[in-house]
């Protein structure tokens, strides 16, 4: 792509060319209500999804393709803004963490939601799919990650953070989980572990899903301020990237 995208705030999203730093085009429609808090490309669909909502209402995803326009119709349901998006592997699901505790999971063939609403006790603030697609992952402003069964939604497991959880993606290799923590508590960017439960290991249960704990392996480091989000590379060799509050990545 020859072009670079960014939000620009309320009820718009901003398309500037990185080699020439102009502004190529604006993205508006009616479907986005209140701030643009998020932007997610799915390059096969060719597709940005803006994830938008106002306080306490109206949150939504809309979608655009490469030229512009707007296409198919918003998914619908949150009742607050959404504020991160992540899509599967096989980019047919595409999961939205929304400010009214849940999220929600979206078929982007049929625009339905693909399964009840993942609940937390508090705003959702992140979202990651594992690379194989086996696990989805959500944070909350409380510090809980949760982890959901990829195939259908089942809570599978959880871990506390010691502040909001603000960022998550699952490393190249899947084997573990990256927190931005933030916020009123301890600032960090920690690796996470899935690792089965004990009532899980002494079961004798033969169809019984697996269940896990997330637990901390260790901490990549101490930003001098917030991180604000991450990503992870699709090269192994450059891990993570983390972007923190005092503008520094």
């Amino acid at each position: 792509s020859k072009r670079l995208v960014a939000a620009g705030g309320y009820r718009e999203v901003c398309v500037w060319d990185p080699y020439s730093g102009a502004l190529a085009f604006r993205l508006t429609s009616t479907n986005l209500v209140g701030p643009v808090r998020s932007l997610l490309w799915v390059p096969g669909r060719k597709l940005l999804f803006a994830g938008c909502g106002e306080p306490g209402r109206n949150g939504r995803v809309v979608a655009f393709d490469q030229d512009g326009g707007e296409r198919g119709k918003a998914l619908l349901g949150p009742a607050d803004a959404v504020v991160a998006l992540a899509v599967r592997s096989n980019e047919r699901l595409l999961a939205a963490a929304s400010m009214d505790r849940k999220v929600y999971v979206y078929d982007l063939d049929t625009r339905a939601t693909e399964w009840a609403p993942l609940a937390h006790d508090a705003a959702v603030l992140a979202t990651s799919w594992s690379p194989d697609a086996s696990f989805l992952a959500s944070g909350d402003y409380d510090g809980h990650v949760k982890l959901w069964d990829g195939a259908d939604g089942e809570r599978l497991g959880s871990g506390k953070q010691t502040g909001p959880v603000l960022g998550l993606a699952f490393q190249p290799s899947g084997l573990s989980l990256v927190a931005a923590v933030g916020g009123w508590g301890r600032r960090s960017v920690s690796v996470l572990t899935p690792q089965k439960a004990a009532a899980s290991t002494n079961s004798g249960e033969t169809n019984q899903k697996v269940k896990y704990e997330l637990r901390l392996a260790r901490e990549l480091g101490i930003p001098a301020g917030s991180p604000v989000s991450l990503t992870a590379a699709p090269r192994p060799a450059l891990r993570m990237l983390v972007v923190a509050n005092d503008g520094v990545i």
